[in-house]
């Protein structure tokens, strides 16, 4: 056998060998996201209360949390006297979905139009996070989503 062909073969068992690797640990981390991401919505879900009390002992009544009435667990309403935001939790893929409305009734029924986004679960060496689908990518902390996902509510209104 020649030296390129030698050469050849060397670099593509190489590839393959690379590509194996890669395959394995993409599917460690998809089995990462997919054991830590409820976990990691109960955390966010727990950060979320707990601003939102904080807010509403200076201010109260500012915001309200509430548990979607039909889905109570992968749900969750905040809601200010002019804005909604539901945050639905997918367990399957896992993916948070946001729905913003201006009227604060509107995430609950099917006719509203509301802004959407999506905040990604993903994994790395350090561990499991989080990204806005379509954003600049950058990684987020369990309190770092609650905050972004609170913005969605502002400007609150100022009675």
């Amino acid at each position: 056998m020649g030296n390129w062909a030698q050469r050849t073969l060397r670099q593509m068992a190489e590839k393959d060998a690379t590509d194996a690797d890669r395959d394995k640990i993409a599917s460690q981390r998809r089995s990462q996201v997919n054991s830590e991401a409820p976990y990691i919505w109960d955390q966010i879900r727990g950060v979320i209360n707990e601003e939102v009390s904080d807010l509403n002992q200076s201010r109260p009544n500012c915001l309200r949390l509430e548990p979607h009435p039909l889905v109570p667990n992968p749900t969750l309403r905040v809601a200010s006297s002019t804005k909604a935001v539901r945050l639905n939790f997918n367990p399957t893929v896992p993916l948070i979905s946001l729905e913003v409305s201006h009227s604060p009734r509107d995430v609950y029924t099917a006719s509203a139009a509301p802004s959407s986004e999506h905040i990604e679960f993903d994994a790395d060496a350090r561990g499991v996070w989080l990204r806005v689908r379509g954003g600049d990518g950058a990684p987020m902390s369990i309190h770092e989503t609650a905050a972004f996902l609170l913005d969605k509510l502002k400007p609150l209104p100022s009675d």
